[in-house]
């Protein structure tokens, strides 16, 4: 069969495959050109998203000055989030965690609003730290002797967790973690454990001046120095029977530099100041290539540097490093707030989980800068994150019964229904974040300086 009889005979099938080659054709490019517009828009989002921070974050310099950037006024920070005020909301606070102190001066741990799930008997040091820390920053506002007394009990417990690291080293002294915190016959001297101890010990000598000596806080600082490598990065916890381990916490490195910051303050020697600047500065010097995107989400290391601005030894260059590194932490933590969502439940949360714990430790983290710094320095959109942030803490907050004044674990259902869980981390990050807010309403400020883009 001739070639031009054999097309003649097949011709609609020649026809079919061609049109049917060109159709598949058509389509691939067509899905390409949609992966390549989607990759682009994604990259442009990126940028934008990181020039506007940039815009904010590299606080402009004329003359060795920071200049404002253009803003108008606003108004008055909000108080009231409809029926409760922010003041009630801290005190339900603060009767939730008084009404749930144990009488050997531990906390309860965590409860279940559903009374059907089962309590383990878990407990953490740092937490309870930590809820110490929570009403100790209360106290600063809404004092009284029940606050006092529940302050010392809860310490007198902590101070018994102090002992030797072992007994060639005698001078140095660590926060031991125990059971049911860790296995069965291990003790772990964590970091954080021992720099929020001090935080919280150092501040009861106000209320009580023989509850700790000096020189043994003292000497608690001196194993957060011995877990600080020469370059300023620390080692995040100690094994009783292992000895240095290989783990490495996010938050430990800023709790331990809060905690000699409180050292130096009640011993004004600047040796633990010069720590803690150098943890920091190490911090923020690793942290200086990363994205707004890509920054950790360290709120402790803000806390701690709020109190590290407040020296008058700083250098301008020690001070611009610190203040870059916070605010580069602060736009992560205005990008992670969701504004637009299918579950209008979790909406100006900081998670998909419409988590209560993770969108206050961000709050604090953002309330610790915007307290430290003037507000022609604040990042864009920062009052409006901060309010909404608020406003869905407080409407997360248990009103009734004998657990008010505690906060859940998340919005959003789980199956194992731990979502009805009450920690004392939640409250604990909870309370304080309200608190901050509380204290950054009450401040003096220049309302016409303060920058609002939204």
């Amino acid at each position: 069969m001739s070639f031009r009889r054999l097309c003649r005979t097949h011709a609609t099938s020649l026809q079919f495959a061609v049109l049917f080659s060109l159709l598949f054709y058509l389509v691939y490019q067509l899905k390409q050109l949609q992966l390549s517009s989607t990759e682009s828009l994604l990259s442009k989002s990126r940028i934008e998203n990181d020039q506007e921070a940039d815009v904010v974050l590299s606080a402009q310099k004329l003359d060795g000055k920071q200049t404002a950037l253009k803003g108008g006024s606003v108004p008055r920070w909000k108080t009231q989030f409809n029926s409760v005020s922010l003041t009630d909301s801290i005190l339900a606070a603060r009767h939730y965690l008084l009404s749930h102190i144990n009488k050997d001066g531990t906390f309860v741990y965590k409860v279940y609003l559903d009374k059907r799930l089962r309590v383990s008997a878990d407990y953490n040091l740092l937490r309870h730290a930590g809820s110490i820390y929570a009403l100790e920053s209360i106290r600063d506002m809404f004092p009284g002797s029940d606050l006092d007394e529940a302050i010392i009990n809860t310490c007198v417990w902590l101070k018994k967790r102090i002992e030797p690291l072992d007994a060639k080293q005698s001078h140095l002294m660590a926060v031991w973690s125990k059971e049911p915190e860790v296995r069965k016959g291990k003790l772990e001297a964590k970091l954080g454990g021992a720099g929020l101890s001090l935080v919280v010990l150092s501040k009861a000598l106000k209320i009580n001046e023989s509850l700790v000596s000096v020189e043994m806080l003292e000497k608690v600082g001196s194993f957060v120095e011995f877990m600080q490598r020469p370059n300023g990065m620390f080692r995040s916890k100690w094994h009783k029977q292992e000895g240095m381990t290989n783990f490495n916490s996010l938050y430990y490195p800023g709790e331990a530099c809060l905690g000699l910051v409180a050292l130096y303050q009640i011993t004004s020697n600047e040796k633990w100041f010069d720590i803690a600047l150098k943890a920091v500065e190490y911090l923020a010097m690793t942290r200086r290539r990363d994205t707004y995107h890509q920054v950790l989400p360290d709120h402790w290391a803000l806390i701690c540097t709020r109190e590290l601005l407040k020296s008058s030894n700083l250098k301008d260059e020690n001070r611009s490093l610190l203040i870059d590194h916070a605010l580069k932490i602060s736009k992560r933590f205005l990008l992670d707030q969701i504004t637009s969502h299918t579950n209008p439940n979790i909406i100006y949360s900081f998670d998909q989980n419409g988590g209560i714990c993770p969108a206050c430790t961000r709050l604090e983290g953002l309330l610790a800068i915007l307290n430290a710094l003037p507000p022609k320095m604040w990042p864009s959109r920062s009052k409006e994150v901060v309010e909404n942030g608020i406003d869905f803490v407080v409407k997360n907050q248990e009103t009734h019964g004998q657990f008010r004044g505690g906060f859940r674990r998340q919005v959003v259902p789980r199956a194992d229904r731990r979502h009805l869980e009450i920690r004392i981390d939640n409250v604990q990050h909870c309370a304080t974040a309200l608190f901050k807010y509380y204290e950054l309403t009450n401040r003096n400020l220049n309302l016409k300086e303060i920058n609002q883009t939204s």
